[in-house]
């Protein structure tokens, strides 16, 4: 009796060990990974350093750290949102723009009635945007800037879907556009020429040195002229890269100031039409809608403030 226990206890151990040995077999051919005691370190690849406890705990108090700071900023930002978007403003009426757009053709009131002190600066000081071009042409363009002040609901959607599309009436007005920012970067680059244009800068750094800083100061005022056109001349939430048309400016230049059949009191100025030329290209080529353009409403400040800096 004894010895049948002992066979059918040794058999039972058998078959045991017999399906442990065929799970084992079928979990490595599954790729199952094997089980390892709790506790036990995490095996790394070879030649990896594993990081100790201390050094683990300095990243994660660094990594902690990284994102209160991002979380106050976004916090920061939230807030500055909100309480823009809370300020309280009235609404302003097509009626009313039209009207100081009639009434005043150089000194574009309906601008700064807008919240485009900007737009109002650049053609207070061109005469309307290039003895008056730019007033004809905002006379299209009002209901645009009503709409952008006043932001009724949907308002950013479709203005930066017509923004993403060359099918819209905006894109006849586009030569207008162009033609606005090209008469803006001849006024301030020829400005800015005259100003280094003196009998003294000549004699303090030569005539070569003296048409080099005199094209240069063109070149700079013309691409700060053409990204502020951007921004005001016939058009809402818009900017422009000017790096690369500052590139595209000085490259015109110099070859305009390498042309040996040019006189030299004709070389600067045929560089800077050439240059303000290719600075435009530059810009169109760059046209981005920008939500955060947004006019200024002029809430805390008040309309004498933004009347001063306007002068």
């Amino acid at each position: 009796m004894d010895d049948d226990d002992q066979s059918s206890r040794s058999g039972r151990e058998t078959r045991s060990i017999g399906r442990v040995a065929a799970a084992s077999v079928r979990g490595a051919s599954h790729g199952a990974r094997p089980c390892r005691p709790p506790g036990s370190p995490t095996p790394t690849p070879l030649g990896v350093t594993k990081l100790s406890l201390a050094e683990r705990l300095a990243a994660a108090e660094e990594r902690v750290a990284q994102l209160d700071l991002e979380r106050e900023a976004a916090v920061a930002d939230v807030a500055a949102l909100r309480a823009w978007a809370l300020a309280p403003t009235t609404p302003k009426r097509l009626l009313t723009a039209y009207a100081l757009w009639l009434l005043c053709p150089f000194w574009p009131a309906y601008a700064l009635y807008l919240g485009r002190d900007l737009h109002c600066w650049l053609y207070t000081v061109t005469l309307g945007g290039g003895l008056g071009l730019g007033w004809l042409v905002d006379g299209v363009c009002l209901p645009w800037y009503v709409a952008d002040y006043n932001e009724p609901l949907g308002y950013l959607a479709a203005a930066r879907r017509r923004s993403a599309s060359w099918l819209t009436p905006r894109t006849l007005l586009l030569p207008a556009r162009l033609l606005i920012m090209y008469i803006l970067c001849l006024f301030f680059g020829g400005m800015a020429t005259l100003l280094l244009g003196s009998s003294a800068v000549s004699a303090a750094l030569g005539p070569d040195a003296a048409l080099l800083a005199r094209t240069s100061a063109g070149l700079l005022a013309a691409t700060a002229a053409a990204a502020a056109a951007s921004r005001a001349a016939v058009s809402v939430r818009s900017r422009s890269r000017p790096l690369p048309a500052l590139g595209v400016g000085a490259v015109f230049a110099a070859l305009a100031l390498s042309n040996e059949a040019l006189k030299p009191e004709e070389a600067l100025p045929t560089a800077l039409a050439l240059s303000s030329l290719g600075i435009v290209a530059g810009c169109s080529r760059s046209f981005v809608f920008d939500a955060a353009r947004g006019p200024s409403r002029g809430a805390p400040a008040g309309l004498f403030p933004r009347l001063i800096l306007q002068g």
